[in-house]
């Protein structure tokens, strides 16, 4: 059993920040890398051309027409998708901004959106992956509309999901290679960003903008308010000399270009000046520059920019500027082309996976995408209940990135993984796989008739495609022999070799039957005598460790809805950089109902822990038929040290609610659908099961068989997850076979078709010889057979009837078996 020790977040803090943030602005990570942009060096020295006194990108033909208000907390994907992936991209073509061209700020944020803010960073995630759509493509509705406009359609803006696979078709082409940085916290810092906004290190070339993550600007903040009349006529534009600091940044703005001072002096010395010590600290530097103000858009609709003191900047989130570089070489080359139906979106996640096993159940590689993976909030699929078909979504999702995971040109299987965590079932209604490799484009037909998704399941859907190896990651994979032989009687060591990746390997099998599930009625028990805390997540430290999917955990953590997380290293305020190196995060959980987190702040909740177990009492605030139901007994769980988790519902639940899981690596466990089972039980028991020791792994990757006395086909499945945390799963069959090389013959007798097991104990040529009664031989070849069982078929339909026999001839040994056909 592995040994797992949890990392310990002040996890409810964090928690209660988002919830109260979000409701007007976003929250991004306190850890954070973006790399910086590559500065040529000639930048750095006298020889770097002559800075203009004034950079005004935003009267530039690239940026969008008009300033656009952020609706809710939109202000990352105002910023960094409204105004700086619009004019990047722009620039990058030479084109004017228009509808065709500008993208839409709600598109990211409405994918996304899982009841708070959403980040720039994020959305330039899915941008990176999916490409945007324009405006003309996503089909929204105007966006000068303000939220508190009685008319605006706030469904459309805030929820609306886009229809039609190509207008995704078409937005796969707007991707970016990567986005960037530049630091803001020296001099040299801030005259390379002015070459930045000016020309963008390239001769000829206008410059670029980028966005920023500070906190809104406050009145406080404000040095004077004064008039700039060619910069922004009729109004006056604030004059920012600082910024309040809160304990994180929660607004994101756009930088646009400079601005020459020659009206606002500072230290009220009469002179506006960048040589003198106007602040008093003994040296002159780029805190005592007077003549330059940073121009700045906010997110707020048509009003003047902010123009900021020239060392405010050092001040903005993690001391950097960030911007997105558009891919004007990019074609989508593999998609997934999908119809499907569901009630709650946001119990959705959709996977693309490839395996070069063509008889592998499950995919080697799978690839999270930052599109449909639990996102979008618990609303229906198209997020406009107005809508005709609300529940049905017709979607495109971009998979060229799966060549990548390939080291070289082959047939592969090509999986599309649905995961439905919800209580409400789908319908996977259409699915193909569209090829745009080849001259003509190849549509892989795979589901046309309606497919049910049921209620908490995974889902699997492939076909086997030809695929070119793009440009090969170095993700970790498997050496391609996964195929033995052995005799009855003997166990066999087979090592797995792992190639690429980062060392060291660690070696699992995949255990697909780790819990028992068990249905009862139980008393309610009473939570006499225990105290009840009003509160949102806790973490608790028994003197034992906790057993759970074949690990041991030191520390849970238990939300007020009975939820229970055995977290690894916890990476949920984390921003990783680029999205495609982010090690696959693994969530380990039981929930007693379907609420991941209390909806309407904190609950009370009893926790008591003994030398064997752990109860929970939870009271459960829910609304049923418009009728608010606050602090019953919902539920009591008990979990014991030996990884028995046990919970009991209130009669005052609606069973609606009572939806126990388990979601472990590997797998989830759940009761069966609800109209399915009796009434007649309050109590669900989850038991370990142990596992299967048929198979074992050591942790060099010597997986071991154990001998058996019936000959057939075994097979398991083994993860290898390298340091960086890529995985790789590999399904490795094992044949037992005994001293006869024919095995099954059936159907015997048979009219059209014979089917032969094969047994080969070695990879070698085979002679199979069909001869009539008479001795004539009416059918022979010769191949080559894989060590193993390998079944073949004989057309029979051609032979008359009578009796035949079957010769088989390997390595100088034969065996002659009698069929008889039928007519």
């Amino acid at each position: 059993m592995k040994y797992k020790t949890t990392k310990i977040f002040l996890f409810s803090t964090l928690l209660l920040i988002l919830f109260y943030n979000s409701l007007f602005s976003q929250v991004v990570a306190d850890t954070f890398y973006v790399p910086n942009y590559p500065i040529p060096e000639i930048y750095y020295t006298d020889e770097a051309p002559e800075l203009p006194d004034n950079v005004w990108n935003h009267k530039l033909k690239y940026f969008p027409d008009s300033i656009v208000e952020q609706l809710g907390s939109t202000c990352g994907q105002t910023s960094g998708i409204f105004n700086c992936l619009t004019y990047m991209f722009n620039r990058a073509y030479d084109r004017e901004a228009d509808s065709s061209n500008i993208f839409p700020p709600n598109y990211t944020y409405n994918q996304i959106n899982q009841y708070h803010g959403v980040s720039t960073f994020d959305s330039w995630n899915l941008v990176k992956s999916q490409g945007h759509p324009s405006q003309l493509e996503y089909e929204t509705i105007n966006f000068y509309a303000s939220m508190l406009n009685p008319d605006a359609n706030a469904d459309h803006f805030r929820n609306f999901w886009m229809q039609g696979y190509n207008n995704y078709y078409k937005s796969f082409f707007n991707r970016i290679t990567n986005y960037h940085s530049l630091d803001v916290k020296t001099d040299e810092d801030l005259k390379i960003l002015q070459y930045f906004l000016f020309n963008m290190f390239e001769s000829n070339k206008d410059g670029g903008i980028a966005i920023f993550y500070t906190n809104p600007f406050s009145i406080s903040d404000r040095f004077c308010t004064t008039m700039f009349p060619e910069l922004y006529p009729n109004y006056p534009c604030a004059v920012i000399d600082t910024i309040y600091e809160y304990y994180r940044p929660t607004h994101s703005m756009t930088l646009t270009g400079y601005f020459h001072n020659d009206s606002v002096d500072f230290n009220g010395d009469g002179i506006i000046s960048d040589t003198i010590d106007i602040n008093g600290d003994g040296k002159v530097d780029f805190h005592d520059n007077e003549k330059i103000f940073w121009i700045v858009y906010d997110s707020k609709g048509q009003r003047p920019p902010y123009l900021l003191k020239y060392d405010v900047l050092e001040l903005f989130w993690n001391q950097q500027v960030f911007f997105p570089i558009p891919d004007t070489t990019y074609s989508p080359e593999l998609t997934f082309k999908i119809k499907f139906k569901h009630p709650e979106r946001g119990d959705i996640k959709i996977t693309a996976g490839i395996s070069s096993d063509l008889e592998s159940e499950k995919p080697e590689i799978e690839i999270d995408l930052p599109v449909f993976n639990f996102q979008g909030r618990d609303i229906c699929f198209t997020g406009v209940d107005s809508l005709s078909e609300p529940d049905i979504l017709e979607f495109g999702i971009d998979i060229t990135d799966l060549k990548n995971y390939i080291p070289e040109s082959d047939v592969y299987k090509v999986f599309l993984l649905i995961e439905n965590e919800g209580t409400s079932s789908g319908e996977l209604q259409k699915f193909s796989i569209m090829d745009y490799s080849h001259e003509e484009i190849i549509e892989y037909d795979i589901i046309n008739t309606p497919v049910i998704i049921h209620s908490a399941s995974n889902n699997y859907f492939s076909d086997e495609i030809y695929l070119e190896s793009k440009s090969f990651n170095n993700h970790i994979q498997i050496e391609k022999l996964n195929r033995f032989a052995i005799p009855v009687a003997q166990s066999v060591e087979v090592p797995i070799i792992a190639n690429f990746g980062s060392t060291p390997y660690e070696y699992t099998i995949i255990n697909d039957n780790e819990y028992i599930i068990e249905l009862s009625n139980k008393p309610f028990p009473s939570d006499e005598n225990y105290h009840y805390d009003t509160l949102f997540t806790t973490f608790v430290t028994p003197d034992w460790n906790f057993s759970f999917s074949e690990m041991l955990w030191n520390s849970i953590k238990v939300t007020s809805t009975g939820a229970i997380y055995f977290d690894t290293d916890n990476l949920s305020f984390v921003e990783l950089y680029p999205y495609q190196t982010a090690p696959k995060i693994s969530q380990f959980y039981f929930k007693p109902f379907e609420l991941d987190y209390p909806r309407g702040g904190q609950l009370p909740l009893s926790i008591n822990i003994t030398n064997d177990y752990l109860e929970i009492f939870t009271k459960i605030r829910y609304t049923m038929a418009y009728q608010t139901y606050l602090f019953k007994n919902e539920s009591y769980t008990k979990i014991t040290k030996d990884g028995v988790i046990e919970t009991t519902y209130g009669d005052t639940i609606s069973r609606y609610y009572i939806f126990p899981h388990i979601k472990t690596e590997y797998n989830k466990y759940l009761i069966p659908n609800i109209a399915e089972i009796p009434d007649t039980f309050n109590t669900v028991t989850f038991t370990t099961n142990p596992a299967d020791s048929l198979f074992t792994i050591d942790e060099n990757g010597v997986l071991t068989m154990q001998a058996v006395s019936e000959p057939g086909k075994y097979e398991t499945y083994v993860l290898v997850r390298d340091a960086d945390g890529q995985e790789f799963t590999k399904r490795i069959e094992v044949n037992v076979i005994n001293e006869n090389i024919i095995g099954k013959l059936y159907p015997n007798p048979t009219k059209d078709i014979l089917f032969c097991d094969i047994y080969n104990p070695t990879e070698q040529n085979t002679t199979i010889e069909i001869f009539a009664i008479t001795g004539q031989c009416v059918y022979k070849e010769t191949t080559l057979l894989a060590a193993g069982i390998t079944e073949h078929n004989f057309n029979t339909a051609q032979f008359g009837q009578g009796v035949y026999l079957l010769k088989i001839s390997m390595g100088g040994n034969s065996q002659t078996q009698r069929f008889v056909v039928t007519k």
